[in-house]
């Protein structure tokens, strides 16, 4: 769960392209519910490993002659054996799945399950139950889920996230120990990455690139005083670029009060 322009995308990019890379006959599948979503992570992840195969001196390059499309790559070439055309090499590889139906997340086994703006998913939480089958094979986990996305939807498209992040037990997700809450109360929850710990200005970061926590927070109150008049694009603005859990949710919520009516 996270802030608007946290840069998760080119983190999942990152992820798979280490995968695709380091570890032999890996396969690596990214979802999102629909195409739009999916050929933007697609495009940051072609384009680390055409990065690599341009610009490691051989060291990472993988030649990919036999499925080389825009929602499959393989590193494999043909050759000949006993005068016979077959596949070979690393034979690593990320497919996309365009995953509007839980069914389709469906494989032999994989290393790495990407479920993309995963808060913008009405059939997340059957998709990623279904994808443990990816991930666990005779009893043995022999690979992981990762899901992330961020608030500003409501109804059954942020509902998954939303139960996945509050009962982590029940997804088997890695607890997250924070007090990135509404009342400041330390919780166990999904990962939470709020706004204020990814604002990409100069004078908002030290040399490391690490965010001024108090400087970014001011940025982003000073933004949220210019929607002051209009309580919707406030509540709006806020699940977007979010401080907390709560904000992120705010469209929806567990609770049935009208978060507009109530900033009003």
């Amino acid at each position: 769960m996270k802030s608007r322009a946290i840069g998760f995308s080119e983190i999942v990019a990152s992820l798979c392209a280490n995968e695709y890379s380091c570890f032999a006959k890996s396969i690596t599948m990214i979802t999102a519910f629909d195409s739009n979503k999916l050929n933007k992570t697609l495009e940051k992840v072609w384009g680390a490993l055409n990065f690599l195969n341009d610009h490691t001196d051989g060291g990472f390059f993988k030649l990919r002659q036999v499925s080389d499309s825009a929602l499959l790559k393989r590193a494999s070439h043909y050759k000949y054996v006993n005068g016979q055309k077959v596949e070979d090499g690393w034979m690593a590889q990320i497919e996309g799945i365009v995953a509007d139906k839980p069914s389709k997340v469906r494989g032999d086994r994989a290393e790495l399950v990407v479920f993309e703006e995963a808060g913008s998913n009405p059939v997340l939480r059957t998709s990623y139950v279904q994808g443990e089958a990816l991930v666990h094979v005779g009893g043995n986990k022999i690979g992981i889920l990762l899901a992330g996305g961020t608030g500003g939807d409501k109804g059954a498209a942020l509902a998954g996230l939303q139960d996945m992040y509050n009962n982590p037990d029940t997804y088997d997700v890695l607890k997250f120990r924070h007090s990135y809450t509404q009342s400041g109360e330390t919780i166990l929850s999904g990962f939470f990455v709020p706004s204020f710990k990814g604002l990409d200005k100069e004078e908002y970061i030290d040399h490391r690139g690490v965010c001024y926590t108090e400087k970014c927070k001011e940025f982003y109150m000073e933004e949220r005083a210019k929607k002051a008049n209009s309580p919707k694009a406030l509540v709006e603005y806020c699940a977007e670029y979010c401080f907390n859990a709560e904000e992120a949710f705010a469209l929806e919520g567990e609770n049935k009060f009208n978060k507009v009516l109530l900033s009003e």
